[in-house]
């Protein structure tokens, strides 16, 4: 594979929720849409993106594939959310979505993976009731669908973390599944319970890593993986069965976009900002990898997919995985050329990192992602790191080095007194070389000779100084 990176997508795209999925000779990739300094989740219209199968690195625009007022039920502010695709019986696609309104599912169909869909219908019974929220059988929420041989099954789901009035027994259970008919909308079977939801799994092999939403299905070897975002919010786990509609039993975390859990890492010394997550896995053959996303711009609203590849073992387990920067080719970039800060894996302030929910978003001290230039009237977009204040450091997985001279720079801009101090691994005793760097209203270059490396490392880079920095890009040669 060739090189890849993260976010896989244009730095100027916020495509969260992804789901992968392979159909001809291409990957497709169906998600929500958000917008840089979103307000709110998934204010945009559902669009995909596509790559050849053998090129993870040449993603295509495919446009719109379903607007909001395609469903017959629009309402203002009412907002499209975390989608999924099927090729169904008959050969269509069959898309799966639900809006913010979380009263139902919606399925619309296409001829072509990523051509226009159209509202086809809602999940309903053979009596032509729609499944709601108020059946009984869960919240509607985060479809995922499965079709093969076996039949088709739905899932869906968002278990509440507590008590609340006026919401049923079936609100706290976690995650659904139900068999359709070949119609691919009408319930064949009655939905049945898959993950329990943090109130269910006290004394389960769940408690801890119990279910809140993000379902997301595939069939390896012979079992199905039930991939779901954990009560924790920024990890995905995973739980195994030998039938679609379960038992499922808990088998552990993929990934986490803080990289909790990794080799014993507690939340607070989380590698970069946490925010909820979702994502799927995708087969291409005999290699596997992990969809997921991070948040920018300081708020839990505006995402960006990631990917890495992931080990399936003999007895099918997935070992959890580190989140990098050079993503899903899982080989570290070449110590040469120019790279783009937001491509960064590891960001902290000196006060560490945030928890992204409904009441936290950015505070002064802490950097983040941003976007400029990208308005009505241009196309031209630039990613880049904003506000690094003092002891606040970026970081990113891997460089191949080789030994040679080499020089390393920076550019960046800002009102500050200071310098940038560049590090091989996640401590200052590390540190290569001191790039002392000025104040500059328009973004400037520096560079410093750099120490000899060989080898593959990571890269870290930390403000020093007064006042705040934007890092736009470093560069070695």
């Amino acid at each position: 594979m060739k090189q890849t990176r993260n976010p896989y997508l244009p730095g100027w795209e916020y495509i969260p929720d992804g789901e992968p999925k392979f159909f001809g000779d291409r990957v497709y990739v169906y998600g929500s849409h958000d917008e840089a300094e979103g307000e709110r989740y998934c204010t945009g219209d559902y669009v995909c993106w596509s790559a050849p199968a053998d090129d993870l690195t040449n993603w295509t625009f495919e446009g719109v594939i379903f607007k909001k007022s395609d469903d017959p039920n629009y309402e203002t502010e009412v907002d499209l959310l975390a989608p999924d695709a099927i090729c169904g019986p008959d050969g269509r696609y069959y898309l799966y979505y639900f809006t913010s309104k979380m009263d139902k599912l919606g399925v619309a169909v296409c001829a072509t993976p990523a051509g226009h869909y159209e509202y086809y219908g809602d999940v309903c019974f053979s009596d032509g009731r729609i499944l709601t929220s108020e059946s009984g059988y869960g919240l509607m929420f985060d479809p995922a669908i499965y079709s093969a041989e076996e039949g088709n099954f739905l899932y869906y789901g968002f278990a509440l973390q507590k008590r609340k009035e006026g919401f049923p027994e079936a609100a706290y259970k976690g995650g659904f599944v139900v068999q359709l008919e070949n119609d691919m909308k009408t319930i064949k079977t009655l939905p049945v319970a898959t993950v329990p939801g943090k109130l269910q799994s006290v004394g389960t092999p769940y408690e801890g890593h119990a279910f809140l939403e993000a379902s997301s299905i595939r069939k390896i070897k012979n079992k199905y993986y039930l991939v779901y975002s954990s009560e924790q919010g920024h990890e995905l786990c995973y739980a195994l069965a030998e039938n679609p509609m379960g038992p499922f039993s808990y088998q552990g975390t993929i990934v986490s976009n803080g990289d909790v859990g990794l080799a014993g890492r507690m939340e607070k010394d989380a590698v970069n900002y946490l925010g909820n997550n979702h994502g799927g896995i995708l087969i291409i053959e005999d290699k596997y990898y992990i969809f997921y996303h991070r948040h920018t711009y300081g708020t839990q609203y505006s995402r960006q997919g990631c990917a890495e590849k992931i080990e399936l073992k003999e007895d099918g387990t997935i070992p959890q995985v580190e989140i990098t920067s050079s993503g899903m080719s899982g080989k570290p970039w070449k110590a040469a050329g120019e790279y783009s800060a937001h491509l960064l894996c590891y960001l902290r302030s000196k006060e560490g990192i945030l928890h992204y929910s409904s009441s936290v978003k950015w505070k002064e001290p802490h950097p983040y992602i941003a976007l400029e230039g990208r308005n009505k009237v241009s196309t031209v977009q630039n990613s880049y790191l904003h506000n690094m204040q003092d002891g606040a450091v970026c970081g990113f997985k891997y460089l191949q080095f080789t030994g040679e001279e080499q020089e390393i720079g920076v550019t960046y801009r800002g009102e500050f007194t200071g310098k940038i101090l560049v590090y091989t691994e996640e401590s200052r005793e590390n540190q290569i070389v001191e790039i002392q760097i000025s104040p500059a209203k328009d973004w400037h270059r520096k560079e410093e000779k750099l120490k000899q490396i060989c080898g593959k490392c990571e890269l870290y880079f930390e403000f020093c100084g007064e006042g705040s920095c934007d890092f736009d890009s470093f560069y070695i040669r």
